[in-house]
């Protein structure tokens, strides 16, 4: 399966979250108006990183729910990989799926993970040592 497919297998499995609202509320005092409005001002799969990575990094703990973490998750990952990767530490990123329940989550929810993150590492490791490629992040 190729990289792109595996990303397409993630909008599919969780396009059943799709936000709808206006913002995605979070901690008044961490996040502001002007970051929840940025969150939904695009279609997901355009968001850029510097509107999703605050959201990467505090989801669940002061911004937004699960809902919400299983809407963006798939452009999340998108982006964990790209040229111009998101400033958000995959660690942190997949360290917030126990606390969204992640082992009662559908089958086909868990295995988009899977084969996401077994196809994130095999990359990393297939230019590794490389300059910016960091195959020990992926593993832990």
């Amino acid at each position: 399966m190729s990289s792109a497919d595996v990303i397409e297998a993630l909008y599919d499995a969780f396009r059943p979250y799709r936000s709808g609202r206006s913002r995605v509320s979070g901690c008044p005092c961490c996040v502001t108006d002007e970051e929840e409005r940025a969150l939904v001002a695009r279609p997901l799969r355009e968001l850029p990183p510097e509107h999703l990575s605050g959201f990467a990094f505090s989801a669940l703990n002061t911004w937004g729910g699960e809902r919400d973490l299983k809407h963006f998750l798939p452009r999340i990952c998108e982006l964990l990989v790209a040229p111009r990767p998101m400033a958000v530490n995959p660690q942190i990123v997949f360290s917030k799926l126990p606390q969204a329940g992640y082992a009662s989550w559908p089958a086909d929810e868990r295995e988009a993970i899977a084969r996401f993150l077994r196809a994130a590492f095999a990359e990393a490791l297939s230019v590794y040592p490389s300059p910016g490629n960091d195959a020990e992040t992926w593993l832990e």
